[in-house]
């Protein structure tokens, strides 16, 4: 039997290889002190500066210009009104002025004497008028006191109205005055010649409670007390009154209930009122009641326009200012033109 044939290896020891490329990386070019260079093809580092942020107090940027103001202007606060407790008083008049003048000629043909010239005359009348409304009127915060006095000057006579004095806040109003019973004044019932007078603001109108002396027959006087309500309901205004004398007031105890209506659509208006009036008997009256009312209708144009007028007024009516009506009935129409010249 043969022997195995050995086989040589040829085997560097390991440590030998490590030192062997130890030493090539040592010696290769472009190694110092610095470390190992870049390939040729790799891009060389620049000196640009780094875009990461500096840590360095200097490296801080520096504080630019403050920006300029917007040429648009700021819109201004709105001021909480405030009211004040004083107020301008203002004072104006208003009226016109009137002359006139009358020239009358007399000449009787007979004389008065045989051999006398016959009468003649010569009269010449001048008159002169003013009729003013003085208005005093003073407004501070939320407040109003008005005044307002009329009056009449002539050559011949002078007379002053009756003054109206109120004053006005927006929840109540209180005056010294007349007072009518009627808004629409198509049945003439009257008004107060002076007195007090409270108002009270209602939704689309007012309520006015009134007291005064009234003119009956032939300038006597009568206590009246008095309550109104006139109102605008979707277009159209609605009055409702009363009226009261207590007993003993020249004409006994009496009562007048009074309402009415009034409406305009387009070119034509209607108006209608009516009152209810009892006077208890007394000796100055009889007493009985009745009804009085009044429509009137009005349409076209302001240069052609036609009016149609009923009423009917019982007797013995009372409109307070003026006294006891005669009754009648009345139908009336009428047509109004305008021509230019």
């Amino acid at each position: 039997m043969k022997p195995l044939a050995s086989r040589k290896r040829f085997t560097l020891p390991f440590s030998a290889l490590t030192l062997t490329a130890v030493l090539l990386t040592f010696f290769a070019a472009g190694v110092g002190a610095t470390g190992y260079a870049a390939p040729s093809g790799s891009p060389a580092p620049t000196t640009a500066p780094s875009v990461l942020p500096d840590a360095s107090p200097t490296g801080s940027p520096a504080p630019g210009p403050a920006p300029s103001p917007s040429a648009t202007p700021r819109p201004k606060p709105t001021s909480t009104p405030r009211f004040s407790r004083g107020g301008p008083i203002e004072f104006s008049l208003n009226g016109s002025l009137s002359f006139g003048r009358t020239q009358s000629n007399y000449a009787s043909a007979a004389s008065p004497a045989p051999g006398s010239a016959p009468l003649t005359s010569n009269q010449t009348q001048s008159a002169t008028g003013v009729g003013m409304l003085a208005h005093l009127f003073r407004r501070a915060g939320n407040t109003t006191l008005d005044l307002q006095v009329p009056f009449t000057l002539s050559t011949t006579t002078s007379l002053f109205g009756s003054g109206i004095l109120s004053y006005s806040t927006p929840r109540y109003a209180i005056g010294y005055g007349p007072e009518s019973l009627s808004v629409l004044g198509q049945l003439g019932v009257g008004s107060t010649l002076r007195g007090v007078f409270f108002t009270l603001p209602a939704n689309g109108g007012d309520i006015t409670a009134f007291a005064g002396p009234a003119l009956f027959n032939q300038g006597d006087s009568i206590r009246l007390y008095g309550l109104r309500e006139r109102r605008l309901v979707a277009g159209r205004l609605f009055e409702y009154g009363l009226a009261m004398t207590p007993p003993g007031s020249g004409i006994g105890s009496s009562l007048t209930l009074l309402t009415g209506t009034a409406q305009r659509r387009g070119d034509a208006s209607v108006v209608l009122e009516a009152a209810l009036q009892r006077l208890n008997a007394s000796a100055e009256h009889p007493g009985g009641a009745g009804i009085a009312a009044q429509a009137r209708i009005d349409w076209g144009k302001q240069n052609a326009l036609w009016s149609l007028t009923t009423r009917t007024i019982p007797s013995n009516f009372i409109a307070f200012g003026t006294g006891q009506l005669e009754g009648d009935r009345l139908f009336d129409i009428s047509h109004i033109a305008q021509t230019r010249h």
